[in-house]
């Protein structure tokens, strides 16, 4: 190897070795408004999901008379569905047989995966 080679500056420093400052860390009374936005973005996405859970447990067959604290709280909406008598507005029964379509959705999701 010849001398040029052999000169320490020509040695590589890892990046590891390099200290970089630090940034100052931040309080809360400069990035509240974060926080604001943040918790607002949350409460605006999770409503539908309350009101879908509400309006599951609900008493009444419409989704026009759904409150987000339902006044009668039922499980006959979900025995319903299991059972196949789905009672449509016109009082008639649907034919809906859920059980099958999640059987089939399950077969479905498993043959995807594999």
């Amino acid at each position: 190897m010849s001398e040029l080679e052999l000169t320490p500056s020509s040695a590589v420093v890892p990046k590891a070795a390099v200290k970089r400052p630090r940034r100052p860390k931040l309080k809360f009374k400069d990035t509240w408004w974060r926080h604001a936005i943040g918790i607002l973005a949350i409460c605006a996405a999770l409503f539908p999901v309350v009101y879908i859970i509400s309006s599951a447990f609900n008493s009444n067959n419409s989704l026009q008379s759904a409150q987000v604290i339902p006044s009668h709280v039922t499980l006959d909406n979900f025995s319903n569905l299991l059972h196949n008598t789905v009672k449509g507005n016109t009082g008639a029964t649907q034919d809906a047989p859920y059980p099958n379509w999640f059987l089939i959705l399950l077969i479905l999701d498993v043959i995807s995966v594999v």
